[in-house]
């Protein structure tokens, strides 16, 4: 710290480097809408959220203030993501959110990877894996960029997400 009381860009990079401190400017709304969706969810209801907007308006970060309420909240949070190069390559959402669920991997790989596996049938065995992976746990299925889902996943995840009959 300067003698004047000031931070300069040395002692910046100095608290940078030691602890992380995220803000999120003019989204109390957008919080609100996330925070009341994770207290549903961890008294066992669901529900859906987008979160929609051009490159750069702060999706990421209202996605990583849900990942860690979630976190607080003790809820498992796994997550995929859309990827362009991937667009094209059926159910490359779900095998890129068993990755981040290893122990769901070898079930649902026999699933997904089968040539002719009917699209029910791959979202139910999703929908029942991860089911069965919450045990008892609320879980928050985290999707980002989906719009770069293949057809797919997008149609397996919405699936997933539907409400229970």
């Amino acid at each position: 710290m300067a003698s004047n009381g000031s931070f300069s860009a040395a002692d910046e990079f100095e608290r940078s480097s030691t602890w992380h401190v995220e803000v999120i400017v003019g989204r109390r709304g957008e919080r609100q809408v996330l925070d009341d969706l994770l207290s549903e969810a961890a008294d066992g209801s669901g529900g859906v959220v987008v979160l929609r907007g051009e490159a750069g308006i702060g999706k990421t970060a209202l996605l990583e203030y849900a990942t860690d309420q979630a976190g607080r909240l003790g809820m498992r949070m796994p997550s995929t993501a859309g990827v362009q190069a991937e667009v094209h390559v059926p159910y490359a959402g779900p095998h890129r959110l068993l990755r981040t669920a290893p122990e769901l991997s070898r079930a649902a790989k026999s699933v997904l990877d089968a040539p002719d596996t009917l699209p029910y049938r791959a979202a139910a065995a999703l929908l029942g894996l991860l089911s069965e992976s919450a045990a008892g746990t609320a879980l928050v299925l985290a999707v980002e960029d989906a719009h770069w889902l293949d057809a797919a996943s997008c149609d397996a995840l919405t699936f997933v997400a539907r409400p229970p009959a």
